[in-house]
């Protein structure tokens, strides 16, 4: 082959090397109204929205969680197809607070059978795809009232996801443990302040959000697949320790 013709196929090569990279997505989150994006204009943040400013300047995220969707209605609404299209090299995926609304709604599950199949599914097709995948419990709702803490109606959910991940031998976040922890830990003002309003029991201020996102950071620190994605502890976002909603 000519050299000339050589230079110009190793060229081509190059530039759509580049492109491919820049247009490429590295990391992609599924969930629900707890994880979306919400528009900027609203004090409800997911931990999705928050989690791109753990990763590195070149890492590509896009959030396709949400709202009033489950491990079911996802799939249904084709929202997984177009995560598999876009072929990550990460998915994190958090279900659980949409399944676990009462029987006869169409986007309720069964914990131990079809929420947990589901979840099988969504593991084994993002691994046939070559997709690293780590499996997020859902954090938990706030009790109300004075001297709250957390409520257990997720603990079949969270039971369930990390019950898939060990049998799959995937990662596991489990916030459901994690954030309950901190919630139970902190006085009723501050725990407040992590959500939305004082009436919310599920949704998340920017400092909740910021929170949960910092602890998914620090849990994927640990998985030697997904650490080399994210920016170095020392470089992370600074969260406001004030008992506020900002």
């Amino acid at each position: 082959m000519p050299a000339r013709h050589l230079h110009l196929i190793l060229s081509a090569l190059l530039c759509w090397t580049i492109v491919g990279h820049a247009n490429a997505t590295d990391v992609v989150i599924v969930g629900d109204s707890t994880v979306q994006d919400w528009p900027t204009t609203d004090t409800k943040r997911g931990w999705g929205q928050l989690l791109p400013e753990y990763f590195a300047a070149e890492v590509t995220v896009a959030n396709h969680a949400a709202g009033g969707r489950s491990s079911k209605t996802f799939r249904a609404e084709g929202r997984w197809a177009k995560v598999l299209a876009a072929h990550p090299k990460l998915v994190l995926i958090q279900f659980g607070h949409n399944d676990a609304h009462g029987p006869g709604r169409p986007e309720s599950t069964d914990a131990a059978t079809d929420f947990r199949d589901n979840m099988l599914r969504y593991v084994d097709e993002a691994k046939a795809a070559g997709i690293i995948v780590v499996l997020v419990t859902p954090p938990p709702h706030r009790v109300s009232g004075p001297h709250g803490g957390i409520d257990g109606g997720l603990v079949p959910y969270a039971t369930a996801i990390k019950a898939v991940a060990k049998e799959k031998g995937v990662p596991c976040i489990d916030l459901f443990a994690t954030a309950g922890a901190l919630f139970n830990g902190l006085g009723d003002v501050d725990r407040l302040a992590l959500f939305y309003s004082n009436e919310d029991r599920s949704h998340f201020s920017v400092r909740g959000a910021s929170l949960l996102a910092k602890i998914i950071a620090e849990a994927l620190m640990q998985e030697p697949l997904a650490k080399g994605l994210l920016r170095k502890p020392g470089e992370w976002p600074v969260i406001n320790p004030s008992a506020d909603r900002k």
